[in-house]
């Protein structure tokens, strides 16, 4: 069999599990850089124990990824015939929401898909995403170290992130105190309400991309690539769910619980 992968959000811990998808697998691994865009422009990587190893405790994607917005849906049929070109029988997808309509679209054109949540999954799951821990972690960190230089320097300073880590700020502000607002797809953080009259804006989205992995999430990434391995038929269609245990549900499912829960009022 052959599995292409396809890394799409923040997920600290993939260069674990792709180390552990290749040690662990007699199947040929092909990855796509930069994503989807790496699906569509042909950027096929042949994945090895030799390419990942001293890879595989480091932040970031030895793939890396890109913005899904820079996608249109019209590239479906360039990128079906690029996994037809590699003969892809299963393609694996770390990523956030924004996947799941070309993930959709892909399915119903006969691709078999598996979808791992990331931990930028911004959408009312209740699920451990792979990063989760390090990127709560980093961007705990993150808020102490600049509300420090915000207060030494007086420079009025915002934070800026992706409005996706809106259930994780939420966590974080359990522990430390500062205001928020979202604009557009954005969530401004500051201690003094200077959302507009700033004098220095921090996106922070690359740091908490690039943070070194936690010990947690780095056992995870590796129970996860070998739930996969190990979890048969490998059907596509699916989402992979994290309660305790591995779960592996249908993307309708997945989506009706989604929908549940944003109707329940769940965070």
């Amino acid at each position: 069999m052959r599995i292409g992968l396809v890394v799409e959000g923040i997920c600290p811990g993939i260069n674990n599990f792709i180390h552990t998808l290749t040690q662990r697998s007699e199947d040929t691994v092909i990855g796509f850089s930069k994503g989807w865009q790496g699906l569509y422009h042909d950027g096929a990587l042949f994945m090895s124990i030799q390419t990942t190893v001293g890879f595989e405790n480091l932040g970031g994607s030895i793939l890396s990824s890109s913005s899904l917005k820079g996608v249109s849906k019209s590239w479906k049929y360039k990128m079906m015939h690029n996994l037809l070109r590699y003969r892809i029988d299963l393609l694996l997808v770390a990523g956030n929401e924004y996947s799941l309509s070309l993930v959709n679209e892909l399915f119903s054109a006969g691709i078999r898909v598996i979808v791992i949540p990331s931990a930028d999954f911004g959408l009312n799951i209740d699920s451990y995403r792979i990063g989760l821990d390090t990127v709560l972690n980093e961007l705990s960190e993150c808020i102490y170290r600049f509300k420090d230089l915000f207060r030494t320097s007086g420079r009025k300073i915002v934070l800026c992130m992706s409005s996706r880590f809106r259930s994780i700020l939420e966590q974080v502000k359990n522990v430390h105190s500062f205001l928020s607002k979202e604009v557009s797809d954005q969530i401004l953080v500051s201690w003094n309400e200077a959302f507009e009259d700033f004098d220095c804006l921090v996106k922070i989205d690359g740091i908490l991309s690039a943070s070194r992995p936690l010990k947690k999430d780095l056992l995870f990434a590796q129970d996860l690539a070998k739930a996969i391995l190990s979890h048969s038929p490998l059907r596509g269609g699916t989402v992979i769910t994290y309660n305790g245990n591995f779960e592996f549900l249908s993307l309708q499912s997945f989506q009706r619980a989604v929908l549940n829960n944003v109707e329940g009022g769940k965070t």
